[in-house]
């Protein structure tokens, strides 16, 4: 039984794969493009497929992930480019992606559309190169999705996913830009846990301090699970669409890439603070601790909740300067 399962979950994936595959793109301007980033674990998935509930828009599956899409292969896993680079060797790959030209078994393995003129890129990996998105990309709405950090630490753990410090210490401009004030802090961190924290903290940190006004919608999962109809109405005004009434059932609907044990697949749970059941005050605490490092504990505390409202964290000061608390890794 087991392996008939398991063949049969193998010869689904490679049909959906083929089925992604068969699509005609009609318009390569990028400002038919829609991107959804954030951080891994975060809802990006959830809050494409709600978005793409009537599949309106051929899907874009995490293209700047580098082992997977060869156009990006020179991308790092998780890229920082200041604004100002030119550099073609990302430039026309990004272009590429945004036109609707990339096409392989990875991007296109949730795609249900063929004849398409929109796209919604989704993908995670993109958080450090946004501001630089923006500026040469600047017709193309952005959607910056958050989740609380601990929730998303714990949902990574729980998938035994790597803190990528390695990655991001390898470049140099980043670290010269942003990490040097935390690197003490960040190689300090003694558990997976904390390492996490930090990692979301830099891939939140950086596009909170360039990005302005205008450049993106930022949101938060929580706000999506507490009072959907408001942040649909925010985002049905920022990207010009109008959600019909299946946007209902896509809401209540766990994304494709969530796991069975996932809280949102438990009847009666509360979505945004089921984290709080994996993770001790302890661990709390020191999430805090890291946020307050990057001036990121005006965002979100112990609570479940955001503790701003996500139109205010670009351009109008409320996401605040980081303060340098003292720092003791748990033991």
């Amino acid at each position: 039984m087991k392996r008939m399962r398991s063949t049969w979950n193998r010869s689904r994936r490679f049909v959906r794969t083929k089925i992604g595959g068969l699509h005609l793109d009609l318009n390569a301007n990028y400002e038919n493009s829609v991107l959804i980033a954030g951080s891994g674990r975060g809802g990006t998935t959830w809050l494409a497929e709600i978005i793409n509930y009537k599949h309106r828009y051929r899907f874009i599956f995490e293209p700047f992930f580098y082992e997977r899409v060869g156009i990006c292969g020179n991308f790092a896993w998780r890229q920082y480019l200041r604004p100002e680079t030119h550099d073609p060797k990302y430039l026309i790959p990004a272009s590429l992606v945004f036109s609707g030209k990339v096409r392989s078994d990875w991007t296109d393995a949730y795609n249900r559309r063929f004849l398409c003129s929109q796209r919604l890129v989704k993908d995670v990996r993109c958080n450090l190169m946004l501001k630089w998105i923006s500026a040469h990309f600047p017709a193309m709405p952005i959607v910056l999705l958050l989740r609380h950090p601990c929730a998303v630490a714990a949902s990574r753990l729980q998938q035994g996913w790597d803190d990528g410090y390695r990655d991001l210490f390898n470049q140099s401009q980043l670290v010269q830009d942003y990490l040097e004030p935390f690197s003490t802090a960040m190689h300090a961190a003694k558990s997976p846990f904390e390492r996490h924290i930090f990692l979301w903290c830099i891939e939140n940190y950086v596009p909170l301090k360039q990005l302005c006004r205008g450049d993106a919608l930022v949101m938060f999962y929580e706000d999506l699970c507490v009072r959907p109809e408001t942040e649909l109405d925010r985002l049905s005004c920022y990207l010009g669409v109008t959600f019909g009434e299946g946007v209902r059932q896509a809401l209540t609907r766990p994304s494709s890439q969530t796991r069975k044990a996932s809280s949102i697949n438990r009847k009666g749970a509360d979505v945004a603070s089921s984290w709080q059941d994996q993770v001790s005050r302890d661990m709390t605490t020191h999430a805090l601790q890291i946020l307050q490092l990057f001036g990121l504990g005006s965002v979100y505390s112990e609570g479940p909740m955001p503790l701003v409202e996500a139109d205010n964290l670009l351009g109008n000061g409320e996401f605040s300067e980081p303060v340098a608390p003292r720092w003791e890794a748990m033991s």
